[in-house]
């Protein structure tokens, strides 16, 4: 994957792994590829078939998880069903939303600036 943050513009880039139902022959793999490709604001896909998942790393300020699964349901290969891959996908939403807010705001948050904190709480 992608070198880790290090760059202002690095700083909402995230990787994620998601396990894809059905990635049977090299059409899936490469439809899978084509579409996540295609998405403004991924840095790097990875297909792996063996292990029949994505490993995706993208600017989350740019692009959330939720694009990213309806990309793959479009391109015929949707992340695999199942408990653990519901809540993992619900929090990669999360995190990703927060991430655009976040990007949005200037200066951006800070959580070791108390005084900022403090001083909505006073207002």
């Amino acid at each position: 994957m992608a070198a880790d943050a290090t760059g202002p513009d690095d700083a909402f880039v995230v990787r994620r792994k998601v396990r894809l139902r059905d990635l049977s022959s090299r059409e899936h793999v490469e439809a899978v590829k084509r579409a996540l490709r295609a998405l403004e604001g991924m840095r790097e896909v990875r297909v792996d078939s063996g292990r029949q998942c994505a490993l995706v790393c993208y600017d989350a300020s740019r692009l959330s998880f939720g694009q990213i699964e309806q990309a793959l349901v479009e391109s015929g290969c949707p992340p695999a069903p199942g408990f653990r891959a519901r809540l993992r996908a619900a929090l990669y939403r999360y995190m990703d939303e927060n991430a655009h807010e976040n990007a949005g705001r200037r200066p951006a948050p800070c959580c070791s600036n108390p005084g900022e904190i403090y001083a909505r709480k006073h207002r």
